[in-house]
């Protein structure tokens, strides 16, 4: 009996390897039982097939993902000495051997923060080495910018005095932004129990208090500068070092500070009571002035009965042509409903014919719908790369061809992504109109007073309030590496911000979609609408499913005012189109008319005695006063 490879057991030797195999691992097991839970691992291909760069580093490795892959600009003698020229403060020469004892205390515990193949892979002294010369690095650069030298130490920060530029082998510059984006991609993490180590927190020093909340104070304001998002929750300088693992963990926390919570409702505005006028004395009725005299009832009564016999002529022609048009548009309306009936039942009758022929066909096509699943998730990418590549050229060329073929493109994606979706398991994206859409339908945006958690939808005002976003040329890497982190690491909780950022992809697709926002005051920035627009369009579909109620619930509700919006609409213009309002006019053009004939007929100006009131009623016009002169 022999196996694949060129070992060979003996009868009842592989049962004692593997009985060997099994106890150290239950003894490995026992050691982690309480370490710490993974929270930086590699980003699968899933993820990075679009945008490698997005989540590999271009310039500097860090982290034992990274530390020793060839081809990068620094090397560990480069990052040291740059961590030299920042890191003064707590790496003095004549104390080496105090540093020397705070970075040798390294333990099994940073494993822990890993994938377990770097456990086999790296040992601990080797990892410790790794952790520790890229965490001087990272320290130093947020101690860098977090000081008033930003821009200008940043030279002198990589390469001395002499402030020589680096290029990467794709020919890209080493400057401020590209390394920030170096530092908050998930596989470069380096976790806050390094920092602490190699700053001397976990020493127990004279100083360790106080140097634990600069440290703190340090990192939280590093995030909160470079993090998309504008009104962050405020964590105390020692929670946000020891409740939270690394740089993206923290910036994550700063964004989605509690999935359990239900969206908070937006403060209504302040509205003005308005003065309401106090009753006022009536004025009581003025007697006759002197000078006056009144006239007998009699000298008006024949005025009187003519003008009274030619609006009671006509009213009763108005009545009569009104309750002609009530008969003639009940008719209608019955001899309509009559025929509508009859068609319902004539297409309800075929609709069933037609039900049972398609289910007779669906299951005879059964067995292809596999084949079309696997045709959608081929299809799918080349669409996606093929519908982005049409909406930058849109942005650049103006042809009326180009508007209707990505459209077509885009609604073949949406086919194809809800097919391999359906067959996935993964929930369909989000379907929500776009923001001119919602614009255009009386939907308002607001910037909400804080995060993701305050994203609600007041629907007795019709605001849709969203939080404020700054985006920047890092906003991408960030968003991306955030998005990863969410969906890999927080597999207990709701992916909250994925949903976000599917909602944004969803209800921006031009660059008016984002000038809209950016006068509401949601987004802030300094690129192009069409630049902005692109980063939320190419982000790509979560792998796992978002279990999100309340944001699904605003979401809905969105939904469901753009629908009644839209059915307003459509009603309004139908009885304001020209050909109702044509009708309603005819139709008032013959009644009068009618009533000018009669009129011109009947003389109503006094000739006639039709209609006349009674001359014994009292109709309270027997008092009338007439100026004596």
């Amino acid at each position: 009996m022999s196996r694949t490879n060129s070992t060979k057991y003996t009868d009842g030797q592989w049962v004692v390897d593997i009985c060997e195999t099994l106890v150290a691992l239950s003894a490995t097991e026992l050691d982690l039982k309480d370490s710490h839970p993974v929270c930086i691992c590699e980003v699968p291909e899933s993820l990075t097939a679009t945008m490698r760069e997005d989540y590999i580093p271009q310039f500097v490795g860090l982290g034992p993902y990274h530390h020793f892959r060839e081809g990068l600009v620094f090397t560990d003698q480069h990052k040291l000495a740059a961590a030299r020229r920042v890191l003064r403060h707590f790496l003095p020469r004549n104390s080496i051997d105090l540093f020397q004892n705070r970075i040798s205390n390294f333990d099994t515990h940073i494993q822990t923060f890993f994938h377990p193949d770097v456990a086999s892979t790296y040992n601990v002294p080797t990892l410790s080495y790794v952790l520790t010369v890229d965490g001087l690095f990272v320290l130093a650069f947020v101690t860098l910018l977090n000081g008033e030298n930003r821009e200008s130490g940043f030279s002198y920060f990589l390469t001395g005095k002499l402030g020589m530029p680096l290029f990467n082998a794709a020919g890209q510059e080493l400057n401020v932004n590209a390394l920030i984006r170096e530092v908050f991609k998930l596989e470069t993490q380096i976790p806050f129990y390094v920092f602490k180590q190699i700053s001397g927190v976990n020493n127990n020093e004279i100083h360790s208090d106080s140097m634990s909340l600069a440290l703190a104070s340090n990192l939280q304001n590093f995030c909160k500068k470079e993090c998309p998002f504008v009104n962050l929750k405020v964590l105390p300088d020692r929670v946000a070092l020891e409740g939270y693992n690394h740089l993206l963990d923290l910036m994550y926390h700063l964004v989605v500070p509690n999935h359990e919570s239900e969206p908070v409702s937006q403060p209504d505005s302040k509205v003005e009571a308005e003065d309401q006028p106090e009753n006022e004395p009536q004025v009581p009725a003025e007697h006759p002035a002197q000078g006056q005299v009144e006239v007998p009832a009699e000298t008006e009564t024949k005025s009187e009965d003519n003008r009274v016999t030619c609006f009671s002529v006509c009213h009763r022609i108005l009545l009569v042509l009104v309750a002609t048009c009530i008969v003639i548009w009940f008719m209608i309306t019955l001899v309509l409903k009559l025929f509508l009936w009859l068609i319902t039942s004539i297409f309800h009758v075929i609709q069933r014919v037609l039900g049972f022929l398609f289910s007779v066909v669906l299951r005879a096509l059964r067995p292809l719908w596999g084949v079309l699943v696997a045709l959608g998730k081929r299809l799918n990418p080349a669409l996606r790369w093929l519908h982005a590549a049409l909406t930058k050229l849109e942005g650049k060329v103006n042809h009326p061809f180009l508007k209707p073929l990505t459209q077509a493109v885009e609604r073949l994606e949406v086919i194809t992504a809800t097919i391999e979706s359906s067959d996935s398991g993964v929930p369909r994206v989000v379907m929500i109109p776009s923001v001119k859409e919602l614009h255009e339908a009386g939907i308002l945006f607001r910037p909400a007073e804080s995060g993701i958690s305050s994203i609600d939808f007041d629907e007795q005002k019709c605001v849709f309030y969203l939080p404020c976003i700054r985006l920047d040329v890092n906003s991408e890497v960030i968003i991306r590496n955030l998005v990863a982190y969410e969906t890999l690491i927080k597999s207990n909780t709701p992916l909250v911000f994925t949903r976000y950022v599917e909602l944004m992809r969803a209800i921006i697709d031009t660059g008016e979609d984002v000038k809209i926002l950016v006068d509401s005051e949601i987004i802030q920035s300094e690129l192009r609408n069409e630049a902005m627009a692109e980063i939320f369009n190419s982000m790509n579909k979560p792998i796992r499913a978002t279990k999100t109620p309340n944001l699904d619930k605003v979401i809905y509700k969105v939904n469901a005012m753009f629908d009644s919006k839209e059915k307003h609409k459509r009603v309004v213009s139908k009885y304001t189109s020209g050909s109702f309002l044509a009708a309603i006019g005819g139709l008032l053009f013959l009644a009068f008319t009618a009533l000018q004939t009669y009129c011109t007929v009947l003389n109503c100006s006094g000739s006639s005695r039709l209609g006349q009131f009674p001359r014994h009623l009292d109709y309270g016009r027997n008092h009338y006063f007439i100026s004596s002169s």
